[in-house]
């Protein structure tokens, strides 16, 4: 589950545009497909829902990079350094 989440803030993190299917996620019985499909720019849906409640917001710190290709690793490195944390907040609903 935890690689799972890490994939989803992942997603989030770097702007969802279109709805992504994550295959393989463990369940308690089986393996099962989850499509993560973005509503706006800090929400999206989750279906199948595996929570209680029909939404919740995750609170998260992070820095955001202006760009998604650098020429080097420290390149990388001096960008993700000068880039400031940032309170974020992802909305997350259940899907249909």
């Amino acid at each position: 589950m935890l690689q799972l989440w890490d994939l989803i803030s992942l997603l989030l993190c770097g702007g969802l545009s279109e709805a992504r299917h994550i295959e393989n996620v463990p369940t308690h019985e089986a393996v099962t497909k989850i499509t993560l499909s973005p509503i706006g720019a800090e929400m999206c849906s989750l279906s199948p829902w595996p929570f209680g409640p029909d939404s919740f917001t995750a609170h998260v710190d992070g820095r955001r990079l202006t760009r998604a290709t650098f020429e080097s690793d420290d390149d990388f490195r001096a960008a993700l350094a000068g880039a400031e944390w940032q309170a974020l907040a992802f909305t997350f609903v259940r899907g249909g």
